[in-house]
């Protein structure tokens, strides 16, 4: 599109825009986003948030350090404990967390 405006004279922005489902609006906010930084600026990013806000380092040690303490609690008891020991954690997170780290319990 940015191209396209750039060598056609003839060719209006409304109608360039109207060509690709944008407003006039929208393509100033891309062009500046080009002209500001490049290609790279039209690039998508990562949604969502930077950061495991949950699983920090902290409640991760945790985690283990309850696994470590009593092999044969279960999930669900090492998520009460965490409650109430004040971590907002889910039940799932932590059986995820253990999966990772290979700490399930063995059954046979």
């Amino acid at each position: 599109m940015l191209f396209e405006t750039a060598l056609s004279k003839d060719v209006t922005i409304e109608e360039i825009a109207r060509k690709y489902n944008y407003t006039k609006e929208h393509f100033h906010v891309i062009y500046r986003k080009y002209k500001k930084r490049g290609s790279a600026a039209l690039a998508d990013n990562p949604q969502g948030p930077k950061r495991n806000y949950k699983l920090t380092e902290e409640v991760t040690k945790q985690i283990i350090r309850h696994r470590f303490l009593d092999p044969e609690a279960s999930c669900e008891v090492i998520a009460q404990k965490m409650q109430q020991a004040g971590y907002d954690i889910s039940q799932r997170s932590i059986e995820r967390k253990i999966q990772a780290f290979g700490l399930q319990k063995k059954t046979t």
